[in-house]
């Protein structure tokens, strides 16, 4: 018999969300209503902080499960479900950069609030376009790095390192920051969390939680940070446009998440139909 899917999981920049806007609107409020209606919980899988993600959903919002920061958390109506977040020795590391010489500022991401230690103005101003009021400036005092003791109390989940253009961001590797595994690296930026964390982790858990097995998951994906969760999925799919070699790994591809996810929960209606009636 073939997979029933119980638990639906997409990325959502470039998969669900281009921008700050839906991808497809009136797609996604007829899934949604399609989800309802077969009890099929969806969750959202992001490397945004839950303060960003959560808006760009809109009243489906409290409907939706989230793994915000690379699935560092698991969030549902603002209850957090489960945390993964990193130790002080990696936070300490990551402020350390704040005295190379190519460093240009250095961003703690807490669960609704992203704290940015730098002096270089053109990286406040771009992460204030970002994230608003989820951004919390901290100027550093003169390169010299605050000590952990000085941050929030809050939990850290994710370090965000600016470098200065043709910096030095592919000299450097995961073991400048301890205990940390890379999610997203370019010329300018990088990007960590907890090594043994990743979108696979909150999925796993929430799934345990649920009683839903990996066979009856059905993933999203178009980056390589999501490549663990397609490989946990039972019914994996990749964008079309992706910009990682995910295709290998996936048996489906699609440029419409929310028409998939409804062709697929139409073709388990038709199998449990067909099944009920050779009884």
């Amino acid at each position: 018999m073939r997979r029933i899917i119980r638990f639906v999981i997409s990325d959502a920049d470039g998969t669900l969300v281009r921008g700050e806007k839906l991808i497809d609107p009136c797609a996604f409020s007829r899934m949604m209503q399609t989800l309802a209606k077969a009890q099929i919980p969806i969750a959202i899988a992001s490397g945004r902080c839950y303060s960003t993600l959560k808006p760009l959903f809109g009243t489906y919002a409290d409907r939706i499960l989230f793994f915000p920061l690379d699935g560092t958390l698991a969030i549902a109506a603002d209850t957090l479900l489960c945390s993964f977040p990193l130790d002080g020795d990696a936070i300490e590391d990551g402020l350390s950069l704040l005295s190379h010489v190519h460093v240009r500022g250095v961003e703690l991401c807490a669960q609704n609030t992203s704290y940015l230690y730098a002096n270089d103005p053109n990286i406040v101003l771009s992460e204030k376009k970002r994230l608003g009021d989820s951004l919390t400036v901290c100027y550093s005092r003169d390169g010299i790095p605050f000590s952990p003791e000085a941050q929030t109390e809050e939990p850290i989940y994710k370090i965000i390192v600016f470098f200065a253009p043709l910096g030095c961001t592919q000299r450097l590797d995961n073991t400048v920051i301890r205990g940390v595994r890379t999610v997203y690296k370019s010329d300018t930026v990088w990007e960590v969390i907890r090594k043994d964390i990743s979108k696979r982790t909150a999925a796993e858990t929430v799934c345990r939680a649920l009683q839903i097995s990996p066979e009856e998951v059905l993933a999203f994906g178009d980056n390589e940070n999501d490549r663990e969760l397609l490989m946990f999925a039972g019914t994996a799919v990749t964008m079309y446009g992706a910009k990682h070699d995910l295709f290998s790994i996936t048996p489906y591809h699609t440029s419409n998440v929310a028409e998939t996810v409804m062709y697929h929960i139409k073709k388990d209606n038709i199998s449990r139909s067909s099944a009920a009636r050779n009884r």
